[in-house]
């Protein structure tokens, strides 16, 4: 990749998910070193963030299920 930083969208489209996808990535900590300066901002990948896991199509991003979801709420 040419360019250090990449946008969710750019990241989105790579990886054939939705900007939302990619932002809870980015949250949770998949695409490390995203940063979200201030609340609310936009968030900056590294590109290299994104390079470590190869091609799109291969990687193996884990699957939350609705229970997963439903207990991570609950024990909040």
């Amino acid at each position: 990749m040419t360019r250090p930083f990449l946008s969710v969208r750019e990241v989105a489209d790579m990886f054939g998910k939705s900007d939302e996808t990619i932002r809870g990535w980015c949250k949770t900590g998949l695409l490390p070193n995203a940063v979200q300066p201030t609340d609310g901002a936009h968030w900056i990948i590294p590109a290299a963030s994104v390079d470590q896991f190869g091609k799109p199509a291969d990687t193996p991003f884990p699957v939350r299920t609705a229970r997963a979801r439903t207990a991570k709420r609950s024990t909040r």
